[in-house]
């Protein structure tokens, strides 16, 4: 069968509701990309913050005679897995906001003055592309989410009873 149209043509009010959609496409793209673009510079700082945030709950709760090896590469590599999760959340963030400005800046672009099926075809590209990296993310987080459940399930069952004191 046959999927591709000689005469493909869009009705004005297609044409303008795509549009319009095409619009706030762009402007959603743009907010997502300052975000994420905040997020992994925030990301650099974060790490450092929180380090020194549990160097002062362990100064006000009297945990700083521990030994200094023991807490500061704890504090440290707590420090650097806050800065590696959330540089992760700003790449994932970045690449849908990175193609639905695509989208909206392409289509926006066809669609204003005379048609250009090129570049809207590359909008309705960006457009899918951003739909198919959300698809296999939402697959890979429910794979995730189910291993956490089994992972849980499987030490709750291996734990020991809890003793029972009669009073």
């Amino acid at each position: 069968m046959d999927t591709t149209l000689d005469q493909t043509r869009l009705s004005q009010l297609d044409s303008g509701t795509l549009l319009r959609t095409a619009k706030w496409a762009r402007l959603i793209g743009i907010i997502g990309l300052v975000m994420g673009g905040l997020m992994a510079v925030f990301s650099f700082f974060i790490g450092g913050f929180f380090v020194r945030m549990i160097a002062m709950q362990q100064a006000a709760m009297g945990m700083q005679g521990m030994p200094p090896g023991m807490t500061d590469g704890m504090l440290k590599g707590i420090g650097t897995m806050y800065t590696v999760v959330l540089l992760i959340s700003a790449a994932i963030y970045i690449v849908p906001s990175w193609l639905l400005y695509r989208f909206g800046a392409n289509t926006r672009s066809a669609l204003s003055g005379g048609f250009d099926p090129t570049v809207f075809s590359a909008g309705l590209t960006a457009h899918r592309r951003m739909y198919t990296f959300l698809g296999v993310l939402t697959l890979i987080m429910l794979a995730f989410y189910a291993l956490a459940l089994i992972a849980g399930l499987v030490f709750w069952a291996a734990m020991p009873a809890m003793p029972t004191y009669e009073m």
